[in-house]
């Protein structure tokens, strides 16, 4: 029985992971970013190429992308650089068309199927681009009328280009005689006769509206016309084609709906077409097609087409007015010419989202309205702040709708009618915050949802028994094919408990978003396990979450609970710090009430400074500082009023001065005083960039023996912070070590400043600091460097002044050396963290453009010329200023993980292996073995072998053992 317990032992442990799985992809997820809604010209559209439909959008992280309408699938994405804004975009049925930069400086055209680049024109230099608000004013495209598909583009203002549509070589440029003055174009519009430009210029009580007409051959003014007009803003204008033939027709808001039709030499006059007190016209991308939407005050709107034969507005439908959250409008077309103008509101008194959809045929006077209601959920999403339609018309006026909403949360939804067919929650591309939330076990998960109890106990465990074949054939399955059958899959029911895996790979990932949204995210497969929405007493309110804080966890043997600090901005006058406090595994409010929001409690009027997490025992609190420098703590409990006694905080002010305060307690025990201890006053012509504080993580060496057996003595000292500052006067950047006690600067260093900005990204863990940045000053190694700094106590080796056990008050506590070494960088980074382990065992990785740089690399004590003995004992190695490039360090593998902005590490289970999270535009999570897995099986490891041995071993000693009895028997016996 003992050698059958111990073969099961044996089979026990090769259920471990396999050494080459330890790095692989866990999760890709890839995301275009939260739409942009504030302009028509900008806005998610519906797009028919030859292969079908797609979704066309410009989101607010600068990304052009296509989504598949069926299934929310990203077809293609071009990612720009945050400094090439677009401004606008036009599409047609082969391609989409954007201007970017200041001005619109930059005209591309893509493939609309596949998103390739087909050409890229600079049209004009980036200095001379105007920075107009809103972003886009001055910007505009259309399509050339004839078989050519040239583009002409709008830059500028004034600015006009025909652009060769399969090159990008501009064939004819037009500036206006008025550039720089009163007078700004914002639209243009083409048609065969003349290409019509129109805009806008100052006059001593109001806007003018002015049009030009130029030929679209040649590029040559053929006139302009100032309209007699009173308008509020450009976006009273609309350039509308007559639904009844090819001309143009101006049209705009002045104390009713003025028109005028366009011809090249603007013989005709304008008229006023309507009387009624339009809050906005709109022409919602159907203005093509001579029809476009006057907005009342009420909610209500009417829907028009122009003639320009007639000059006159013909009703064809409106929208009654609607007491509910302001509607949102949007128009379409269908291949046989039919118009369709939504209406999407939300209805407080169904407690569901309505639609209504009037088709307008060409053969008829009025249109046709319908309408239906689906199951939108404002609390989990928020408020419709826009959407897209496109309507299928399988039978002659019996149509179905799909529309594409986009929510004040930045999520995307496609409903086709009633039914949700896909959503994409864009927000997380904008995360604020992270933290990673340790599970708890499978059976003490169970038992803390389900309690207990005895009997609760006993009859869990009789229902188990039901799985026990199961778990036969999982275990044959685990051990003949591994790890990839023993991996922790996705939970069945929403309600099933969150439990960890063996190694610890498990987690959840705890996020804040910037439009007010919380989730949990599974990190063995990336799905959202739970979202909420962040409370706030208004619909006009903005709440920006800036601090996350885990209070309790498994490890103190209670369901891990988080707390959110936001401010809540309530206008520019009010503003509020709230805490929300919520259980980390099923995001359920503690406050309790409402099931799918966080409702906070109100900490204080005003903003806050910093928060701290402290912790007093078991007990758990979080300290926050006011911008008066008063503190607060939460939850607000008497016995925590001590717990911040002896804290010390920093801050900055005036941008070139931190200064360091120490809490101190007042008589009565309850409130607490701010004392200011020290000051680091900088060059006033440096601004501070930001402030990193030290990560604390378990040391597991508090010094680092060389081969001569002598000791650097680490120095430790946790209440470092990092400090950048930028000195744009004199074009360079600093770095500063800041000891957080009393102010004192330890390390220092000059960096150059890179097109005017710093562009430093640094990390700070035990006593090494690596920063990255670009140097264009150096002549003989200009490009990217990575330097590696460790810092030591005392003047040289064997001088220890336990800076790791000691207060920084200390007089020697400052006395340390440095080791810095530089290296040449092939890539630039936009991140960059270090590995992190249970025990801080395993040797550190410096993470960087989703691939790893052993430390190894970038020790600083390298030796210039070949390694000594002592000092390959030490495993140093000859120092090389280009790091090399590793493909096999790249952990991202194949796939294209845009736009990081920040990698968050935690430790598993196993030392040897950390979890990577890097989130930005995209979300990605692996793992990586900095010292490769010395605690797990490789995959070469022959279990069969193994096992065969062991049985082979069992029968012998079966075989061979009452052999051996009866010989040492006969031994005992004497034959005479």
């Amino acid at each position: 029985m003992r050698i059958l317990f111990g073969l099961l032992v044996l089979l026990s442990t090769s259920w471990a992971l396999y050494e080459s799985d330890a790095g692989k992809i866990d999760w890709h997820d890839a995301l275009i970013g939260i739409p942009r809604t504030e302009a028509s010209t900008i806005a998610p559209r519906f797009q028919v190429s030859s292969g079908g439909s797609l979704v066309v959008t410009v989101s607010k992280s600068n990304v052009l992308a296509a989504i598949h309408p069926l299934n929310g699938a990203i077809v293609w994405r071009q990612s720009l650089d945050p400094k090439d804004v677009v401004g606008a975009y036009e599409s047609d049925l082969n391609r989409v068309v954007t201007l970017s930069s200041p001005g619109g400086s930059y005209l591309r055209s893509y493939e609309l199927k596949t998103g390739n680049l087909v050409f890229e024109s600079c049209l004009q230099r980036l200095e001379s681009g105007r920075l107009l608000e809103p972003h886009g004013l001055g910007q505009g495209l259309a399509f050339s009328t004839d078989k050519i598909s040239d583009v002409f583009a709008l830059t500028n203002g004034y600015t006009i280009r025909r652009v060769d549509g399969l090159t990008g070589i501009t064939k004819w440029t037009w500036t206006s005689e008025d550039q720089g003055s009163s007078a700004m174009f914002t639209t243009i519009i083409a048609t065969e006769e003349a290409l019509y430009a129109v805009g806008v210029t100052k006059s001593f009580a109001s806007l003018t509206v002015v049009v030009t007409s130029l030929d679209p051959q040649t590029g040559t003014l053929i006139s302009t016309k100032h309209v007699p007009s009173k308008i509020s803003s450009p976006s009273d204008i609309l350039v509308l084609k007559s639904f009844d033939d090819s001309l143009p027709v101006l049209t705009w808001l002045d104390n009713g709906v003025y028109a005028l039709v366009l011809t090249p030499e603007f013989t005709s006059t304008s008229k006023q077409v309507s009387k009624k007190p339009y809050m906005e016209i709109s022409d919602m991308n159907i203005g093509k097609i001579g029809t476009f939407v006057g907005k009342k005050d009420d909610g209500s709107a009417d829907v028009f087409r122009i003639s320009s034969s007639t000059i006159a507005l013909e009703a064809v439908g409106e929208f009654t007015s609607s007491d509910h959250v302001p509607p949102t409008y949007a128009g379409g077309s269908d291949k046989d010419g039919i118009v369709f103008v939504s209406r999407v509101h939300w209805s407080d008194t169904l407690k569901l989202a309505s639609c209504e959809v009037l088709a307008i045929n060409s053969t008829r006077d009025k249109g046709v309205m319908t309408a239906f209601t689906f199951a939108y959920d404002p609390q989990s999403h928020g408020n419709i702040i826009h959407h897209a339609i496109e309507t299928i018309v399988p039978k002659s006026m019996d149509f179905v709708s799909r529309i594409l909403l986009t929510t004040s949360t930045g999520t995307l939804q496609l409903w086709f009618q009633d039914q949700l067919h896909w959503n994409r929650e864009e927000s997380l591309s904008k995360i604020v915050n992270v933290e990673f939330i340790d599970l708890p076990e499978q059976k003490s998960a169970e038992t803390v949802l389900n309690g207990q109890g005895f009997l609760s106990r006993l009859a869990r465990q009789v229902h188990e028994t039901k799985g026990f074949p199961k778990y036969i054939a999982q275990f044959g399955r685990r051990f003949l094919m591994g790890p990839k059958a023993s991996s922790v899959s996705a939970r069945k029911k929403q309600s099933d408990p969150l439990y960890r895996d063996a190694f610890g790979f498990r987690k959840l990932i705890v996020v804040s978003t910037i439009t007010g949204k919380v989730f949990g995210i599974d990190s063995a497969n990336g799905n959202v396990v739970w979202n909420r929405l962040l409370h706030v007493p208004s619909t006009v309110a903005a709440v920006v979450p800036f601090k996350l804080f885990v209070v309790s966890s498994v490890t103190d043997g209670k369901l891990p609970e988080v707390v959110l600090l936001a401010d809540v901005q309530h206008s520019l006058d009010l503003r509020e710090v709230v805490a929300y406090h919520f259980e980390a595994l099923t995001g359920n409010d503690l406050q309790g009430v409402e099931p799918k929001t966080l409702t906070g409690e109100v900490l204080f009027h005003g903003s806050a400074i910093d928060a701290y997490s402290t912790r007093h025992g078991e007990k758990r609190s979080i300290t926050i500082i006011d911008e008066n420098h008063k503190v607060f703590v939460y939850p607000k409990k008497p016995t925590m009023e001590n717990m911040v006694s002896s804290m010390y905080f920093s801050t900055e002010s005036a941008h070139h001065e931190l200064r360091g305060y120490q809490l101190l307690p007042t008589s009565n025990g309850t409130d607490h005083l701010v004392a200011e201890r020290w000051v680091v006053s900088f060059d006033p012509s440096e601004r501070i960039q930001f402030i990193y504080k030290h990560s604390r993580e378990p040391i597991a060496s508090f010094g680092k023996v060389l081969g001569d057996r002598r000791t650097l003595y680490k120095y430790l000292n946790p209440h470092l912070m990092l400090v950048l500052t930028e000195n744009l006067s004199v074009s360079q950047c600093t770095l500063y070590l800041v000891d957080g006690i009393k102010g004192t600067v330890v390390y220092e260093t000059v960096l150059p400043a890179t097109a005017g900005s710093c562009d430093v990204h640094a990390t700070l863990t035990e006593n090494w600091l690596v920063y990255h940045y670009y140097d264009e000053v150096s002549p003989d190694s200009i490009g990217f460097k990575v330097v590696s700094v460790e810092l030591y106590e005392g003047d040289s080796i064997d001088d220890k002044t336990q800076s790791s056990d000691s207060t920084s008050y200390l007089r020697g506590n400052i006395n340390l050396h440095a080791y810095t070494q530089s290296y040449l960088y092939p890539f630039g980074v936009t991140a960059i963290a270090t590995t992190t382990t249970k025990f801080g065992i395993t040797s550190k990785d410096v993470l960087g453009k989703i691939q790893t740089i052993p430390r190894l690399f970038l020790n600083p004590r390298r030796p210039k010329g070949k390694p000594t003995a002592e000092e390959q004992e030490e495993w140093l190695i000859q120092y090389d200023p280009l790091l090399p490039y590793d493909p096999r360090r790249v952990i991202s593998h194949n796939y294209e993980v845009a736009g990081i902005h920040n990698i968050v590490t935690s430790p598993a289970l196993l030392e040897s292996t950390s979890i990577v999270f890097a989130y930005g535009l995209d979300l990605f999570l692996s793992r990586v073995a900095p010292s490769k897995t010395f605690d797990i099986l490789s995959e070469s490891f022959n279990k069969i072998q193994l096992i065969f041995t062991i049985i082979a071993l069992a029968l012998g000693v079966t075989i061979t053992k009452p052999i051996v009895r009866r010989k040492q028997l006969r031994q005992q016996w004497y034959y005479s």
